[in-house]
């Protein structure tokens, strides 16, 4: 695995994430036994040349697989990584986060905004968290109010994008 250094102090690797779903992480803790499992990682695997980390819906890298299929299951203390760092995201058009209402436009869902991005909030999203934590920089004491306030969650993640 090679690592490269990145703005903001973080090592990256060149490895991709792969998350799995429910029913995929099921299949990969051998409910249905190993022969599943292996097809899972073989049909993953052609997704990505370089090999894959196997993350748990959860985010935990739970094994990695190699570009031929092969299956390394790795020990427990599991590292977790967040939502917005998995190679298998789902698109802006495609994201749940569509459906999230948006109070300035009437309670329709965000989608009706018709952004190209997702909802502030969005777990892909990759300041979100951040966003979600910066009430006190936007001046509001009641986060209820900021709740209702998409326009200071877009001002907050425009901040923290750097725009």
């Amino acid at each position: 695995m090679t690592l490269s250094y990145v703005r903001g102090g973080g090592a990256t690797s060149s490895i991709a994430l792969h998350r799995l779903n429910y029913l995929q992480t099921l299949i990969w803790f051998g409910v249905l036994g190993r022969n599943p499992k292996q097809m899972l990682a073989s049909n993953i695997c052609k997704r990505y040349p370089y090999g894959t980390r196997i993350c748990t819906e959860s985010g935990a890298h739970v094994a990695n697989v190699s570009p031929r299929g092969d299956i390394i299951d790795l020990p427990p203390p599991h590292h977790r990584f967040l939502g917005w760092q998995f190679d298998n995201n789902p698109t802006v058009n495609t994201c749940p986060c569509r459906e999230y209402t948006d109070p300035e436009n009437n309670g329709r869902p965000w989608s009706m905004r018709g952004s190209s991005e997702h909802h502030p909030l969005c777990q892909h999203d990759k300041t979100a968290i951040a966003v979600h934590k910066d009430v006190d920089r936007l001046g509001v004491q009641n986060p209820r109010i900021v709740a209702a306030r998409p326009d200071l969650w877009i001002r907050a993640r425009e901040h923290y994008r750097g725009r």
